[in-house]
Protein backbone atom coordinates (compact mmCIF):
# COMPACT_ATOMS: atom_id res chain seq x y z
CA UNK A 1 0.00 0.00 0.00
CA UNK A 2 1.24 3.43 -0.73
CA UNK A 3 -0.37 6.23 0.96
CA UNK A 4 -0.79 9.43 -1.60
CA UNK A 5 -1.79 12.75 -0.74
CA UNK A 6 -5.53 11.85 -2.06
CA UNK A 7 -5.38 8.70 -0.92
CA UNK A 8 -4.11 5.41 -1.21
CA UNK A 9 -3.00 2.84 -4.03
CA UNK A 10 -3.10 -0.97 -3.27
CA UNK A 11 -2.12 -3.52 -5.34
CA UNK A 12 -3.20 -7.22 -4.90
CA UNK A 13 -1.72 -10.15 -6.67
CA UNK A 14 -3.05 -12.61 -7.98
CA UNK A 15 -1.55 -14.94 -5.40
CA UNK A 16 -3.30 -12.57 -2.33
CA UNK A 17 -6.54 -12.75 -4.32
CA UNK A 18 -6.72 -16.52 -4.95
CA UNK A 19 -6.17 -16.87 -0.95
CA UNK A 20 -9.35 -15.19 -0.79
CA UNK A 21 -10.67 -17.07 -3.40
CA UNK A 22 -10.87 -14.20 -6.18
CA UNK A 23 -9.45 -13.65 -9.51
CA UNK A 24 -8.60 -10.67 -11.00
CA UNK A 25 -10.58 -10.70 -13.84
CA UNK A 26 -13.73 -11.20 -12.06
CA UNK A 27 -13.36 -9.00 -9.14
CA UNK A 28 -15.13 -6.37 -7.97
CA UNK A 29 -14.65 -3.59 -5.70
CA UNK A 30 -17.37 -4.50 -2.70
CA UNK A 31 -16.25 -8.46 -3.60
CA UNK A 32 -12.59 -6.57 -2.55
CA UNK A 33 -13.86 -4.44 -0.13
CA UNK A 34 -12.91 -6.96 3.31
CA UNK A 35 -9.47 -7.18 2.12
CA UNK A 36 -9.01 -3.26 1.65
CA UNK A 37 -10.60 -2.93 4.89
CA UNK A 38 -7.95 -5.06 6.29
CA UNK A 39 -5.00 -3.64 4.30
CA UNK A 40 -5.96 -0.23 5.61
CA UNK A 41 -6.24 -1.75 9.44
CA UNK A 42 -2.60 -3.97 8.49
CA UNK A 43 -1.24 -0.31 8.00
CA UNK A 44 -2.47 1.13 10.62
CA UNK A 45 -4.67 3.72 8.87
CA UNK A 46 -8.19 4.56 9.54
CA UNK A 47 -11.54 3.44 7.41
CA UNK A 48 -12.54 6.97 5.96
CA UNK A 49 -16.12 7.70 6.31
CA UNK A 50 -16.79 8.07 2.39
CA UNK A 51 -14.28 5.85 0.85
CA UNK A 52 -14.26 6.05 -3.33
CA UNK A 53 -12.90 2.69 -4.98
CA UNK A 54 -11.37 2.31 -8.11
CA UNK A 55 -10.29 -1.39 -9.53
CA UNK A 56 -7.81 -2.02 -12.54
CA UNK A 57 -7.47 -5.39 -13.03
CA UNK A 58 -4.57 -6.90 -15.02
CA UNK A 59 -3.42 -10.87 -15.43
CA UNK A 60 -1.18 -10.25 -12.51
CA UNK A 61 -3.56 -8.49 -9.72
CA UNK A 62 -5.77 -5.83 -9.42
CA UNK A 63 -4.54 -2.42 -8.58
CA UNK A 64 -6.96 0.20 -6.68
CA UNK A 65 -7.02 3.90 -6.00
CA UNK A 66 -8.67 4.40 -2.66
CA UNK A 67 -9.60 8.38 -2.17
CA UNK A 68 -11.27 9.78 0.56
CA UNK A 69 -11.90 13.01 1.81
CA UNK A 70 -9.69 12.18 5.01
CA UNK A 71 -6.35 14.45 4.09
CA UNK A 72 -4.11 13.81 6.69
CA UNK A 73 -1.90 10.61 5.51
CA UNK A 74 1.41 11.76 5.40
CA UNK A 75 1.99 11.31 1.45
CA UNK A 76 5.49 10.01 2.19
CA UNK A 77 4.62 7.11 3.74
CA UNK A 78 4.66 2.94 2.67
CA UNK A 79 3.30 0.05 3.62
CA UNK A 80 3.76 -3.32 2.48
CA UNK A 81 0.90 -5.67 3.87
CA UNK A 82 0.71 -9.59 3.27
CA UNK A 83 -2.57 -11.79 3.60
CA UNK A 84 -2.76 -15.09 4.19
Amino acid sequence: MNILAQGAALFLTREELAAAHLTPETLSCREAMPLILQALRQAGRPVPPCLEIQCFPSRDGVLFFLRSRVEDAPSDCYFSVTFS
